[in-house]
């Protein structure tokens, strides 16, 4: 919880409260998507992990497939797992909700990378050993917009991609003001912009 209003973080703990695998954290005020949830990837107690916003739906099967992909490249400490991921308003897939990539593959150029693995599937489906997400350092938290590319560049340099075409994921952001509203704050989208440019110069110049 980053830092919601005393009325959210009272619902979020007693939805939190009827499941003993959840533990619940909470920043006093917010720190940003980027640090929120390096707060949460510095406790995870489980040998994968992977990010479920709030106005995401996992489908049954999202993990259960994942875990086949992972597990069946052997040690896997290097491997990433991602999934389609559809619009809950639309019933077709378009080119970059779904990965082009199948089995285990490491990625040469960011030119190829986002051509198979798009920013917005890896952002809303991807699952990792934990080791390889802490040993990436999460996710940069000056970024404020950004950050996912961010850590999906740097995961690329060192991990290889294994995916499929099974929609693990429905997206909803019809209801979403907040995130309409972080949509249009261009101050930290030109922000991101540069601080990616400037971080992934060489790969960009390529």
């Amino acid at each position: 919880d980053d830092g919601s209003s005393s009325a959210s973080f009272e619902l979020v703990r007693e939805t939190c409260a009827v499941d003993p695998r959840i533990r619940l954290l909470r920043n006093d005020r917010s720190l940003g998507p980027a640090a929120a949830r390096n707060r949460g990837i510095g406790v995870a107690r489980s040998r994968y992990l992977t990010i479920l916003d709030d106005d995401n739906l996992w489908l049954p099967d999202k993990w259960k497939l994942q875990r086949e992909l992972l597990e069946r490249a052997g040690d896997g400490r290097d491997l990433v797992a991602v999934m389609a991921v559809r619009a809950v308003h639309l019933t077709h897939l378009r080119p970059n909700d779904r990965p082009h990539v199948r089995e285990p593959e490491r990625i040469r150029s960011l030119g190829e990378l986002l051509a198979k693995v798009s920013p917005r599937v890896f952002l809303t489906t991807f699952a990792m050993p934990t080791s390889l997400l802490r040993e990436l350092g999460g996710y940069d938290d000056r970024l404020r917009w950004g950050e996912h590319t961010d850590l999906l560049i740097r995961t690329a340099k060192v991990a290889r991609f294994a995916g499929t075409d099974e929609v693990g994921v429905v997206e909803d952001k019809r209801h979403q003001e907040a995130h309409r509203r972080a949509g249009r704050n261009y101050t930290a989208r030109v922000a991101g912009i540069r601080l990616l440019l400037q971080k992934h110069a060489a790969d960009f110049a390529a």
